[in-house]
């Protein structure tokens, strides 16, 4: 089970949370602007697209649909690294869902190595997220498919995988203003992660984070910054390379928007 300190802050944490009309024209009505057409999705084979992307983007953002365990991109997430096609091509995959104060035992893990079930299960356990998601059984299945995977590589071609979330102890966390101290500036780690481990070194990695973290654009109305915070934004804004990036959308009926997408 996860830390004791981690099981009395979730409540705390969750606690903590929480037209313009139209004027009768006077003067002659202007020019009607003609909207760009919209251009209809078609469908892709999704493994080969996101190979062929990684080709021409040092970071594909894949984003990581995080409610009660989604299985459906859980087993796209899978299938996708099972692929020696991806293997052949990605050197890094970057997740949100591990706290990279145990970096050194998920990259022995994954090697191959002999790790103890009580330290392996602290990168998904013990994070700076309260909310239990990241124990659900699908995660701890992708980090052993990415071991499963290198046991059949050769040791200079294995996948490494880098855990983005910020490191934290919970024996030193005893309020709720200690977890959001550790936490302080979360994509901005996970940046950090990446220009290090892997831009900097010419890598190639695929990032699974959930969607908000992988949006170039701010949504909120009149913002002063164009630029959301996320990964994706920051990393382009600041010109430290290009992304390719996937949305997946499982919850809603997307048909509404184009009826041959049911297809």
């Amino acid at each position: 089970m996860p830390h004791p300190a981690k099981t009395l802050l979730c409540n705390l944490a969750f606690l903590a949370m929480s037209t313009t009309l139209g004027r009768a024209q006077t003067t002659p009505p202007t020019p009607v602007q003609t909207q760009p057409q919209v251009k209809v999705a078609a469908p892709v084979e999704p493994i080969p697209a996101i190979v062929e992307a990684l080709r021409s983007h040092a970071v594909v953002g894949l984003g990581n649909v995080e409610f009660r365990g989604n299985e459906q991109t859980h087993a796209f997430q899978v299938s996708l690294i099972r692929d020696p096609r991806f293997a052949a091509v990605a050197d890094d995959i970057l997740v949100e869902f591990g706290n990279s104060r145990y970096q050194d035992v998920m990259d022995r893990y994954i090697r191959g190595e002999e790790v103890p079930y009580d330290s392996l299960r602290r990168v998904w356990q013990d994070t700076t997220q309260v909310e239990y998601e990241w124990d659900l059984p699908i995660y701890e299945d992708f980090f052993r498919v990415v071991r499963a995977v290198n046991g059949s590589l050769p040791r200079t071609h294995q996948l490494r995988v880098l855990l983005g979330d910020p490191p934290i102890d919970w024996e030193q966390i005893h309020s709720l203003r200690d977890l959001q101290q550790v936490m302080g500036d979360r994509d901005g780690y996970a940046l950090t992660v990446l220009r290090r481990e892997v831009l900097a070194k010419g890598r190639r990695a695929l990032v699974i984070y959930g969607g908000q973290h992988l949006l170039r654009r701010n949504t909120v109305p009149n913002a002063a910054d164009e630029w959301a915070r996320g990964i994706i934004a920051r990393m382009e804004r600041d010109q430290l390379g290009s992304a390719f990036t996937i949305l997946p959308e499982t919850r809603r009926d997307l048909s509404a928007l184009q009826p041959d997408v049911a297809s």
